[in-house]
């Protein structure tokens, strides 16, 4: 028996368990007044199945319901999104999500009959139930959102539409998943005890409280029952059935592993300058009036002990940290411009021009990889704006093959290949490689030196590294960091 099939009979099994139990409870109270059996509610169900108003009713109070649980899921992930981008958003809203998670909803009721009626009542305490759950949720995952990976979306200059879909999106979906599954049971919950207490015209709640009234245990629970038939069957379609079609439709539209690269862009001559540079973390003095100079179309080996600040000045000179005093001055030599830009805080690169001349742009090997993992190789590269066809610069680093799985799957030293050729191709003026060869044997070493001196293509490039690396780089200038930030 396959793993699908022995999982239906037990569920069957589970089914079957439970409505032996319902019977066995209706034998002891021997009383359809007050427990009706399952023989007599399935057949006060078949006989309401064919009412008229038994199909309306059920309709509208499922569009009244929806209606207020997707306006709650929509409002929750924008406001959300708008809270975690401005934190003053989040202490503005955090008033109005405590006063719709505390205060009860039968209070909520009454104000609310007085003001609209009983029409929308439903839709309205919905939308108070949901809207909370959601909002907390994606708020909650979006500030597990990797920071890594936001710096290097920062570095890249990736795409608004990327970044949502490639690194915010997958750190929020499980915690929405989870929010809208918990919320659309709530959302059942309330919004028909909304209608039991409003009597909406053709609405569960109504046809409810009418079996009620007439003390019809059998209808009540045939109504339960109907209740918990739509719930399941709106569950497997919103969370099921749906985005399996998503799935399939994204599956025929090209996505990122599809198409060349982006062209080419020629390199802007520049230099950098570090003047009187300070930084520390707290009582830890990393640097200490450190002057230094990177001269354009050159190649630097940064070398020193650990902890010694080599990965602080890449970020530096990247724009994801400030210096405490001193500064870092981009010097461009192509014509028109031969005056210095000096970097805000912070961000990398300016976004616009500057009187007409084009801003420069920084590429990086991390430390860390930082790859987005559920993506493949040929991915990382397109999503990341890299130039030229992904697979055929992979070949060249790939002689085993390129990897066509997700980078989750990939061992270390092949992610940091990856990590090397994205900061390579990236369309950039220059190129810092923080512990490149981190996880790779001899071969491999050689072999993706090679690859990074044939695509430097003249631009300024800055190695932070404790292997041996010299010898393929004759032209490179050894700095030793440690030496520099004594004198």
């Amino acid at each position: 028996m396959t793993g699908r099939g022995a999982l239906f009979i037990r569920r069957v099994l589970i089914i079957l368990f439970w409505i032996a139990l319902w019977q066995a409870v209706a034998v002891l109270v021997d009383n359809p007044l007050y427990f009706a059996s399952p023989r007599r509610t399935l057949s006060e169900l078949s006989q309401r199945i064919t009412e008229r108003v038994f199909l309306s009713s059920v309709l509208m109070s499922l569009l009244r319901i929806l209606s207020g649980f997707s306006a709650a899921a929509l409002s929750g992930l924008v406001l959300a999104l708008l809270s975690y981008k401005h934190p003053f958003s989040e202490e503005f809203f955090k008033p109005l999500v405590v006063f719709l998670r505390t205060v009860p909803v039968a209070a909520v009721v009454v104000v609310l009959l007085i003001w609209f009626g009983s029409a929308r009542l439903s839709l309205y305490i919905t939308f108070m139930v949901v809207f909370p759950n959601v909002y907390i949720n994606a708020l909650t995952g979006l500030k597990e959102t990797d920071t890594g990976l936001i710096e290097m979306a920062t570095v890249f200059r990736m795409s608004a539409v990327n970044r949502f879909l490639y690194i915010y999106r997958p750190a929020y979906l499980p915690y929405l998943k989870a929010a809208l599954r918990q919320s659309l049971g709530m959302s059942f919950k309330s919004g028909i005890a909304a209608e039991i207490i409003g009597l909406p015209e053709l609405s569960i709640g109504e046809r409810l409280y009418m079996d009620k009234i007439y003390l019809n245990t059998a209808g009540v629970f045939s109504w339960m029952i109907v209740i918990l038939i739509v719930l399941t069957l709106t569950e497997k379609l919103l969370f099921d059935l749906l985005p399996y079609l998503f799935r399939k439709i994204s599956a025929r539209l090209p996505g990122p592993e599809s198409g060349a690269g982006v062209a080419a862009r020629k390199a802007v001559p520049v230099s950098i300058s570090l003047s009187g540079l300070c930084k520390s973390y707290g009582d830890n003095i990393v640097f200490k009036d450190l002057t230094l100079c990177f001269r354009q179309d050159s190649t630097y080996i940064i070398s020193g002990v650990s902890g010694i600040g080599k990965t602080t000045l890449l970020k530096l000179i990247a724009g994801l940290t400030s210096p405490d005093l001193g500064s870092v001055r981009f010097v461009r030599t192509d014509p028109p411009s031969d005056r210095a830009l000096r970097r805000k805080p912070r961000f990398s690169l300016k976004k616009a021009s500057e009187n007409g001349i084009p801003p420069l742009r920084v590429s990086m090997c991390f430390q860390e990889n930082r790859l987005i993992e559920e993506q493949n190789a040929c991915s990382n590269l397109r999503i990341c704006g890299c130039t030229g066809e992904p697979a055929e610069e992979l070949s060249r680093v790939f002689p085993e093959g390129v990897p066509g799985e997700k980078v989750s799957g990939l061992s270390g030293g092949m992610k940091r290949r990856v990590a090397v050729l994205r900061a390579m191709l990236s369309p950039s003026d220059i190129v810092l490689l923080d512990e490149p060869f981190t996880g790779l044997d001899a071969e491999n070493r050689k072999r993706l030196c090679e690859y990074i001196k044939a695509r430097r293509n003249g631009r300024l490039l800055i190695i932070v590294s404790h292997d041996p690396v010299c010898e393929s780089f004759p032209e490179a200038e050894t700095l030793n960091i440690g030496k520099l930030s004594q004198e």
